[in-house]
């Protein structure tokens, strides 16, 4: 399986360079899960290996898309906010308990939370889906998730 999934993104990267890491990253940090974390991965192992890329330009590329994929994901929590939540709920597997959880964690901690989120691995898709849903708002919100994937887990990797 990790075969065809790293011969597929080889295909793109071939195809379209530095734009399959923004295509991947944006969708995993808007909400939909991807591949993020491998992709990213494999493509700085291709910088090195291969010389094709920068790995400079994959950490600013990184950077960029993991914003705007993470504000992405805020508009649409925000727009669709918990009742959005809860009409998808038993497709994301997401049970009722875990959301109240989460809603008690943004009410303790507020934005706090999405910085700190990154550091945990896998929950690249969903800070920002999360922030907005629970209700986490302002200014404050929005520096957590511009602050976080600069120093999150996906940069933690090099």
């Amino acid at each position: 399986m990790a075969e065809r999934l790293f011969e597929f993104l080889r295909q793109f990267l071939d195809a379209y360079g530095y734009w399959t890491l923004v295509v991947v990253l944006l969708l995993e940090n808007a909400g939909i899960p991807a591949p993020g974390e491998t992709t990213l991965l494999f493509v700085s192992f291709l910088a090195w290996s291969e010389r094709d890329l920068h790995l400079g330009y994959i950490i600013l590329v990184g950077i960029a898309a993991c914003t705007v994929g993470d504000n992405l994901g805020y508009a649409i929590g925000y727009r669709g906010g918990r009742p959005l939540l809860d009409r998808y709920q038993r497709f994301l597997h997401i049970p009722a308990h875990t959301i109240a959880r989460g809603e008690r964690l943004f009410e303790r901690y507020g934005s706090v939370t999405i910085f700190f989120a990154r550091f945990i691995f896998g929950n690249g898709s969903s800070p920002g889906l999360w922030r907005a849903s629970c209700g986490c708002r302002g200014r404050s919100s929005f520096s957590s998730t511009s602050l976080a994937p600069p120093s999150g887990s996906r940069l933690s990797h090099w």
